[in-house]
C-alpha cells in the first residue's frame, strides 16, 4: 500500500506487473501519479528491454532452483540435475520460451498426473499471473509447496535472491530511459514510441490498453 504516499505530479519508473494485481493498478489511479513501467517499455527491435536483464536472470536461477528442490532433503526426488557417469540426469522440459504469464495457462491441474511423483515445476511466470493453473506466489524463505505431489516453486522476483547481480544488470538497462525521465518528465514518453508504452497509469486512468484489458478495466 505504498502507493498512498504517492500524488499527482510524481512520476513512479519501475516494474508495476499491474496485469494481476487490481488492488495496486486501482491505488496508483487514485494517488494521481503518473507510473511509468519497466516491462512494457519496448525495443526498436521488438521485445521488452527491461524485463529482459531479469528474465534471463530468472532463466538461470529456475535450472538452480530446480537442481535444489529435487534434492530429497527439500522434499524431491533425490535425483541429482547432471547426473554422473552410469547415472541419467534430469530431464529437463523448457516450457513457453517468452510466452507472457497473461496467456492462457500453460499447464492444468490435470496434467500434473502426467508427471513422475515429486518431481518439480518452476513459474517464472508467477510475478504475471503464472502459467500453470495450480500456481500461486512464494517467497524465497518459503519457496515451494505440494500439489497432487508435485513439488510447485512459484517464487515472485526470482532476480531478488540474487540481488548484486540483478541490481547491476537492471541499472545498465534502465538507466538510459531514467535519465530521459529525469531531464524532461513525462514529455520523454511523447518523444520516444518505446517509452511511451511504459506508461501505465496517469491522471487517474490505465493508460496502457493492454494492461487494461488484462486488467478488465
Amino acid at each position: 500500500s505504498e502507493w498512498v504516499q504517492l500524488r499527482e505530479g510524481q512520476i513512479l519508473f519501475t516494474y508495476l506487473h499491474l496485469a494481476p494485481d487490481p488492488d495496486q493498478a486501482r491505488g496508483l489511479m487514485e494517488s494521481g501519479v503518473s507510473a511509468v513501467a519497466y516491462e512494457t517499455v519496448t525495443a526498436p527491435g521488438g521485445g521488452l528491454p527491461l524485463l529482459a536483464p531479469m528474465s534471463e536472470v530468472a532463466g538461470r536461477l529456475s535450472i538452480e532452483a530446480a537442481a535444489i528442490a529435487s534434492h530429497a532433503p527439500q522434499g524431491g526426488r533425490g535425483v541429482l540435475m547432471g547426473g554422473v557417469p552410469g547415472v541419467h540426469p534430469a530431464r529437463v522440459c523448457v516450457i513457453g520460451g517468452g510466452v507472457v504469464g497473461t496467456q492462457a495457462k500453460l499447464v492444468t491441474r490435470d496434467m500434473l498426473g502426467l508427471m513422475q511423483r515429486r518431481a518439480v515445476l518452476v513459474d517464472v511466470a508467477i510475478d504475471q499471473g503464472g502459467c500453470f493453473e495450480t500456481s500461486k506466489p512464494t517467497t524465497h524463505e518459503d519457496p515451494t509447496y505440494l500439489v497432487d505431489d508435485i513439488i510447485h516453486y512459484c517464487v515472485a522476483n526470482m532476480p531478488g535472491a540474487v540481488p548484486h547481480t540483478s541490481s547491476y544488470a537492471l541499472n545498465n538497462a534502465t538507466l538510459p530511459f531514467g535519465l530521459a525521465l529525469a531531464n524532461k518528465g513525462l514529455k520523454a514518453c511523447d518523444e520516444d514510441p518505446h517509452l511511451a508504452p511504459g506508461l501505465n497509469v496517469h491522471a487517474g486512468k490505465i493508460v496502457n490498453n493492454a494492461v487494461k484489458e488484462s486488467l478488465g478495466f
